[in-house]
């Protein structure tokens, strides 16, 4: 019974109607956007959830995250030599409501108790955030992972990867090849000042970040973080041979660890 009542509490709104001899109580449909991903949404499953990207017209379930290992290929002595086993190091299940990059500390941390911790661990671009690198860092860990796709590129938008890197990889070069007139560089923000006249009169001013026409003065100022910086830094490294003849391993199938 407590369970249904979650049920109900959360997939409808329970309102007392009015204006008869006897009051009555309804339940309306809340839309989807409206109801809780983690919420109780079957009381046959009460823990399975969706995922708040996807929408729950994709179903309920669970999320389980699955290290292995893998065996690359190593040359002609490879071909003639046993094979080694692919073998599963880490299995753990949970909801569907956590983002996958969340949980890689928890899969580090077990394998690092039971003596299993890869040298090389090859992922998807959600477990590649900046605290992940760190973190695989600080364990002598090579997290090889591609970095997660520019906000605003899939709308026509400049993004700061559409700027190239100056000589310290730091400031940032126009995608006409305009240089800026002084850059900055913080702890927790890097800006690259440009020629104000000039930004207003790019072809490209109404989708460029740099926002021109918010500006006043001599000057229009671009500010970005030093994880853009990296990630641009990154998405430069992976067209480069070397991190694909890596990377292929895990791009053409679930192989997500080289211990």
């Amino acid at each position: 019974m407590h369970c249904w009542t979650l049920v109900l509490n959360e997939q409808f709104e329970i309102k007392q109607e009015e204006g008869n001899d006897t009051p009555s109580v309804i339940a309306i449909p809340r839309e989807p956007a409206d109801m809780s991903c983690d919420g109780v949404s079957n009381p046959a499953g009460p823990d399975a959830g969706y995922n708040a990207h996807k929408g729950p017209h994709c179903g309920l379930g669970y999320m389980a995250q699955i290290v292995d290992t893998y065996a690359g290929d190593d040359g002609p002595a490879h071909e003639t030599a046993p094979r080694s086993p692919d073998l599963i190091t880490h299995v753990a299940g949970r909801g569907m409501t956590v983002h996958d990059g969340h949980r890689l500390p928890d899969a580090l941390g077990d394998l690092a108790d039971r003596s299993l911790t890869p040298k090389v661990l090859l992922a998807d671009s959600r477990y590649g955030s900046a605290d992940n690198m760190t973190l695989a860092g600080e364990r002598s860990i090579d997290l090889t992972s591609p970095a997660r796709t520019a906000k605003g590129g899939s709308s026509g938008r400049l993004t700061h990867e559409d700027f190239s890197l100056d000589d310290v990889g730091l400031g940032v070069i126009r995608p006409d090849g305009v240089a800026p007139v002084s850059t900055r560089a913080a702890s927790a923000k890097l800006q690259a000042r440009f020629d104000l006249a000039i930004c207003k009169g790019c072809l490209n001013k109404d989708r460029c970040p740099v926002q021109a026409d918010k500006h006043d003065g001599q000057f229009a100022r671009f500010q970005y973080t030093p994880t853009r910086a990296q990630n641009q830094k990154r998405r430069l490294c992976e067209s480069s041979d070397a991190f694909r003849e890596t990377y292929r391993w895990r791009a053409g199938m679930t192989r997500p660890c080289h211990a």
